[in-house]
């Protein structure tokens, strides 16, 4: 009897638990707490300029040619584009958006405009041009669709449209242009500031010299029950003996050149990963 008991007080405390599901577009951008869950019902695809016969040919494979422009996306909602990346493009040329089988598109700009990172609501650091991301024009301001969106262009190059499709009954309003990114916005541009409130946080720092292969104690914290909020890593500069010494990532597969590896320290010295000093 006692066991039954036990089993009944587990169910219900697990049927008192709830989780809220993760939202799309702009909330999607927000919920760093959910990105961990699964996501029910909803495919991550992408439509590219890949070379369909499977050599390396991958610009200007566009999905069709409509009314004379290039076809980069053609979807069918519900849906949110995440990601949309460009190269080889005509930055004069233009990037258009119809939206649920409207005739005339809802965005209509050149490429210079769009990637800018200055034109409203494509601003940076959601879209950014050539020469200020690590490669190409990009934006990932979300553009939900309801019932269908496609993306066109009259240039050539190589793309990529990255989207979820979600589950048919999902509710969604499709984008107008008209939706606040002002806190997405503000939380990107402050990249490495700790989102949460610390002000009456405890912290401590400390430096250690680990030898290959062996490790160490960092901290030992006994007077809990205490959270660890933050946790700020800092790597020095690698120290090379020779001038041509190589150096082995054990995570990937492949040497990587010391003459390489010291031309991009030379211009990202110390880095630090910020991966949440500890703070409790």
């Amino acid at each position: 009897m006692d066991f039954f008991k036990n089993l009944f007080q587990i169910f219900l405390l697990m049927t008192t638990v709830s989780f809220s599901a993760p939202g799309h577009g702009l909330q999607t951008l927000r919920e760093f707490d959910k990105l961990p869950y699964l996501r029910s019902n909803v495919l991550s695809l992408q439509q590219t300029s890949h070379d369909p016969t499977g050599l390396n040919g991958d610009g200007g494979h566009f999905r069709s040619v409509i009314n004379g422009e290039n076809v980069m996306a053609d979807l069918i909602g519900p849906g949110v584009v995440y990601h949309i990346w460009l190269t080889g493009f005509q930055a004069n040329e233009r990037i258009k958006f119809y939206f649920d089988g409207e005739s005339t598109p809802r965005i209509n700009e050149t490429i210079a405009n769009f990637f800018s990172g200055t034109k409203v609501p494509f601003l940076s650091p959601l879209c950014l041009n050539d020469l200020t991301s690590s490669g190409g024009f990009v934006c990932y301001l979300p553009f939900p669709y309801a019932i269908s969106l496609r993306i066109t262009t009259n240039s050539f190059g190589l793309y990529q449209v990255s989207y979820h499709q979600l589950d048919p009954t999902a509710s969604v309003t499709s984008w107008t242009g008209s939706e606040s990114a002002t806190d997405v916005l503000n939380m990107y541009r402050n990249k490495g500031v700790d989102p949460k409130n610390v002000t009456s946080y405890a912290s401590t720092s400390f430096n250690a010299d680990i030898n290959r292969g062996s490790t160490t104690t960092l901290i030992n914290l006994t007077n809990g029950p205490r959270t660890i909020g933050q946790l700020l890593l800092k790597i020095p500069d690698i120290i090379f003996i020779t001038p041509r010494q190589n150096v082995t990532d054990d995570g990937r597969a492949h040497v990587v050149p010391a003459n390489s590896l010291l031309n991009w320290m030379r211009h990202n010295r110390s880095p630090n990963w910020s991966v949440g000093s500890i703070t409790a």
